[in-house]
C-alpha cells in the first residue's frame, strides 16, 4: 500500500486520522477490524489518543509503527477494487521504534511522502 499523507497532525496526546481515500486490491474482503497491531521499526509515537486525518492513503511499505491507546479513524471513501470490502476500524495498536515523539506539542504537515 502506498501511502501518501498530505495532513497529519499530532497534538499533545491527541493524533487525529481521517482516511478520505483508501485503495485496497484484494479477492474479498468484508472486514469489520477492531483491533489492529502494526509492528515496524520507523515512527515512535506514544500518545493516549489519536485522530488520523488522511486524505490519500496508498500503502507500499510496512515502515509506519504507531503505539497508541486510542485511535479513531474515520474513512469517509474507501475503493475497493475487488468483491466486497466493509471495514470500520475501531481500534489500532502500533508499536515502532524508530522516532520517539515525547512533546506536548507537535505539528507534523507532511504533503508527499511515501513510507
Amino acid at each position: 500500500m502506498d501511502v501518501e499523507i498530505t495532513y497529519m497532525d499530532f497534538k499533545t496526546t491527541c493524533m487525529d486520522v481521517e482516511i478520505t481515500y483508501m485503495d485496497f486490491k484484494t479477492t474479498c474482503m468484508d472486514v469489520e477490524i477492531t483491533y489492529m497491531d502494526f509492528k515496524t521499526a520507523c515512527m515512535d509515537v506514544k500518545t493516549t489518543c489519536m485522530d488520523v486525518e488522511i486524505t490519500y492513503v496508498d500503502v507500499k511499505t510496512t515502515c509506519m509503527d504507531v503505539q497508541t491507546t486510542c485511535v479513531d479513524v474515520e474513512i469517509t471513501y474507501m475503493d475497493v477494487k475487488t468483491i466486497c470490502m466493509d471495514v470500520e476500524i475501531t481500534y489500532m495498536d502500533v508499536k515502532p521504534t524508530c522516532m520517539d515523539i515525547e512533546t506536548k506539542y507537535m505539528n507534523v504537515d507532511v504533503t508527499n511522502t511515501y513510507f
